[in-house]
């Protein structure tokens, strides 16, 4: 009854569905360079491989293997994640992933000189499957050809991560 009177003060609809699943995460762990945490949750509650994980609004990682009432999060710091981003001021676009201690770094930037200390980085979308504009982290420093990047979420911090379905590769 609670619940009804709630979703009338919100104006939600019965059977609405929203565009996010948040899920309890434990295990989070870091072996052989690999960056992955565990939700609670699996196929039973909709999640599908590549679904975009995130926390507080920022991209933390992806949905790598789905298990029937666990999940693995491939987290953005890990080596083998590729996210394609877009610099907020400069608009340089760029591949972020794991530097393989835990850290992120930036490649393949056209006109690195143009990017800034404390520069944000949004998900540019040109992969179809992260979202365009979601925050991932900000420019720390510019060490010749190598950006070192602040993710904007502490992942070793993490209760609670929201799930958002992805387009699986379909730019839509």
């Amino acid at each position: 009854m609670r619940n009804k009177e709630l979703r009338h003060l919100l104006s939600l609809q019965e059977g609405n569905t929203d565009p996010f699943i948040t899920l309890p995460c434990f295990g989070q762990h870091a072996f052989l360079n690999s960056q992955a945490l565990f939700v609670h949750g699996g196929h039973q509650h909709g999640l599908h491989r590549f679904d975009v994980v995130l926390s507080e609004g920022s991209i933390i990682g992806q949905v790598d293997v789905v298990g029937t009432k666990t999940s693995r999060v491939l987290l953005i710091n890990d080596p083998t994640s590729k996210i394609p981003v877009l610099s907020e001021h400069s608009q340089q676009e760029g591949i972020l992933s794991g530097d393989g201690t835990g850290g992120l770094h930036l490649s393949f930037v056209h006109k690195i000189e143009k990017l800034q200390p404390g520069e944000m980085l949004f998900s540019s979308g040109v992969d179809g499957y992260f979202p365009r504009g979601k925050p991932l982290g900000k420019v720390d420093s510019i060490d010749g050809d190598v950006v070192h990047i602040n993710p904007l979420v502490d992942v070793k911090a993490l209760h609670y991560v929201q799930i958002q379905q992805s387009h699986g590769g379909d730019i839509q």
